[in-house]
Parts: structure tokens; C-alpha cells; sequence
């Protein structure tokens, strides 16, 4: 086998390797990259298996084979269904974060939100929800995915801004006067603003 490398930023690093370089008869040739690809762009190699005996003879080189073979550029692209996912304060929504990777990541997020899966490597679609919030004060977060690429050693990250809704529970009139004994046109009304369910007990 008669190996050309050519690379877009490297030009001459042997970053294939090959189970064999001769052979004679049948035979099978496994091949790898060595390392990831640590350059800003696709890296290239053009790989040539050669008859020997054509070689040697001078005749037709039409009989050897090539190949032309590639290697993508290191990638870490991420996206969300909302750039600022917001959640109510009794959680029912759910968002999705897209992961483009050509290695590993991993997904750092406040305790109260749920991730579906917090690291893993390549593409993945992950879930994040959040736990129902019951103060009233609204809460804040972050969210950052990183990913670690260990040609070069560079840790990349992406973040998102979360936050929940603080929990409503409010009921006017504040108290209640005396109602007259005997109520013809006239009606009273007490007014809720909730979050959640709620219910009214008559007291005997």
C-alpha cells in the first residue's frame, strides 16, 4: 500500500494507520485515524493500493486503486426550543436541548431541574424539566454543556439562562364584614389568584 497524506492544515502527518502496508494474495486492510482531528477544518488523505508487479514491470498504472478519505472537523453545536426556557411554578412544561458533538459532554443545572441525561458523547436530544417551586419568590439558573476534546485539550461550553415562577396564592378581600341577614340583589365575591388547585371550607 503506497499512502499520500495530505492534510488541510498539516500537510504530511501520517494521522492513519493500517493493519498492513504488503500483502500478497487476498487479504483484508483495516484502517483507523490515530488521533482526533485537532484543526479547524476537514483533513484529507488519499490512499493508493498498488500491484506490485505492474509496479515493477512499468505497465499501466490504470490497475492500482485509490481512495480518498476524510476526516471532520472537531464540532459542538448546541440549540434549545426556547434560548431562555422559562417554567411555571407547578412545572408542567419541558424543553429539548440539541447536542451536536464529535466527542464527549456533560450537562451542568441547578438542583431543581431535571436533566434526562447529564453527559454522553455525539449527537443526543436531551429533556430538561424542573421540579414544581412552592416559595414565592422566582428562581433563577444556569445551565452549561461542556465538552472536552482531548487533542487539543480544550474544554468548550455552551449555556443557557433558566428560571421558574415564583408560586401565586393570593385571596381578596383580606376579611370578610358581617353579612346581613337577608340578601336580596346584592351578592359578595372573594377573588383567588393560584398557581395550583385550591378549595374553600365552610367552617360550621
Amino acid at each position: 500500500v503506497d499512502v499520500d497524506y495530505r492534510g488541510s492544515a498539516n500537510e504530511g502527518e501520517a494521522w492513519l494507520e493500517f493493519s498492513a502496508t504488503k500483502g500478497n494474495g487476498d487479504n483484508f486492510i483495516t484502517y483507523n485515524a490515530k488521533t482526533g482531528n485537532g484543526y479547524d477544518a476537514d483533513r484529507t488523505a488519499k490512499i493508493t493500493v498498488v500491484s506490485i508487479p505492474h509496479e515493477k514491470q512499468g505497465l499501466d498504472s490504470d490497475v492500482n486503486k485509490a481512495f480518498d478519505l476524510r476526516q471532520l472537523k472537531y464540532t459542538f453545536e448546541t440549540s434549545i426550543d426556547n434560548e431562555h426556557p422559562t417554567f411555571k411554578a407547578i412545572a408542567s412544561e419541558s424543553y429539548t436541548i440539541k447536542i451536536q458533538c464529535s466527542a464527549e459532554w456533560s450537562i451542568e443545572a441547578p438542583d431543581w431541574i431535571l436533566v434526562e441525561k447529564q453527559a454522553g458523547s455525539g449527537n443526543a436530544d436531551v429533556v430538561i424539566r424542573a421540579t414544581n417551586n412552592y416559595a414565592y419568590d422566582s428562581r433563577p439558573g444556569q445551565i452549561v454543556i461542556k465538552s472536552l476534546y482531548e487533542p487539543t485539550q480544550s474544554v468548550y461550553t455552551k449555556e443557557y439562562t433558566v428560571s421558574q415562577d415564583g408560586f401565586v396564592f393570593n385571596v381578596t378581600p383580606e376579611s370578610i364584614s358581617d353579612v346581613p341577614a337577608f340578601i336580596r340583589d346584592e351578592e359578595y365575591s372573594i377573588s383567588v389568584f393560584s398557581s395550583a388547585d385550591w378549595s374553600v371550607v365552610k367552617a360550621d
